[in-house]
C-alpha cells in the first residue's frame, strides 16, 4: 500500500480524434464515436503506455474518451474505471453545433468565445467556475487514491486545460488559447506533499505527422 509520503503520478491523456472533431461539431457532453485517426491514435498511444507500469485507468464516461481508454486496456491488461466527473465542460445549446453554425445562430459567437471563452454566456452551459471546482476536485481525489504507481486518467481538452491553469496559476483563457492538448496527448504529473510537478505537457512522440489532429476546438491551430 502506498504511504503519504510517496509521490502520486497520474497519466493524464485526451481522447483520441472524434468524428465530431473532425467535423469542428461541439462536443461538451454530447459524444461521438472515434474517427479512424482517432482509433490509429489511440493505438500507438497503447503502445506506448505499455512499458509505463500503469496500474490504474480511469476515465470520463463519454465514448469518445471511453474507447480510447479500451483500446489502451488491451494492450496493458487492466481494467477501466468510469468518472463522469472527468467529462468536457457541458457547452448547453451549442453542444452538436458546428462552429460556423454557432457563428451564424449567435452573432459570430464562435469567434468571439475565441478571443475569451471565460466571458462567454452560452446558454443552458455550465459555469466556468463549476467546471473548474468538478475537474479539480475529482484530481485532487485521484491523487489521493494513487494504488502506489502511475495512474492512467483519460479525458477531453477543456479538463486537461482547467487543471493546467490551476497548477501553472495561469489564467484559463491564456491555457485554453496558447497551450495545446492534442488528441491522446500525455501530460504527466506528480504531487508530492508540497506541490504539483509537470514531468511533460502534450507528449504527442507516439504520433507521426500525418496521425496529429491539428484542428482543436478551442483554437482552431
Amino acid at each position: 500500500m502506498p504511504t503519504s509520503a510517496e509521490p502520486a503520478i497520474i497519466y493524464f491523456v485526451r481522447h483520441g480524434e472524434s468524428h465530431s472533431n473532425t467535423e469542428n461539431r461541439i462536443q461538451g457532453h454530447s459524444d461521438s464515436g472515434l474517427s479512424a485517426r482517432g482509433i490509429r491514435q489511440a493505438s500507438k498511444l497503447a503502445k506506448k503506455l505499455s512499458r509505463s507500469g500503469i496500474q490504474k485507468i480511469i476515465c470520463s464516461d463519454l465514448g469518445r474518451a471511453k474507447n480510447t481508454a479500451k483500446i489502451v486496456a488491451g494492450q496493458i491488461g487492466k481494467k477501466i474505471h468510469l468518472n463522469s466527473s472527468l467529462r468536457e465542460i457541458h457547452l448547453g445549446d451549442w453542444e452538436g453545433l458546428t462552429t460556423d453554425e454557432v457563428d451564424q445562430a449567435y452573432a459570430r459567437g464562435y469567434q468571439r468565445w475565441l478571443k475569451s471563452p471565460t466571458k462567454m454566456k452560452i446558454p443552458g452551459a455550465e459555469t466556468v467556475p463549476q467546471f473548474h471546482k468538478r475537474v479539480r476536485t475529482v484530481a485532487e481525489s485521484l491523487f489521493d487514491q494513487h494504488p502506489g504507481g502511475p495512474t492512467l486518467v483519460v479525458t477531453h481538452g477543456g479538463v486537461i486545460a482547467s487543471l493546467l491553469s490551476y497548477w501553472l496559476r495561469a489564467d484559463f483563457d491564456y491555457v485554453l488559447l496558447n497551450l495545446r492538448v492534442d488528441n491522446t496527448s500525455v501530460t504527466v504529473v506528480e504531487r508530492n506533499a508540497f506541490r504539483h510537478k509537470i514531468h511533460c505537457l502534450n507528449d504527442v512522440s507516439h504520433l507521426s505527422a500525418k496521425d496529429l489532429s491539428r484542428k482543436n476546438i478551442f483554437t482552431e491551430r
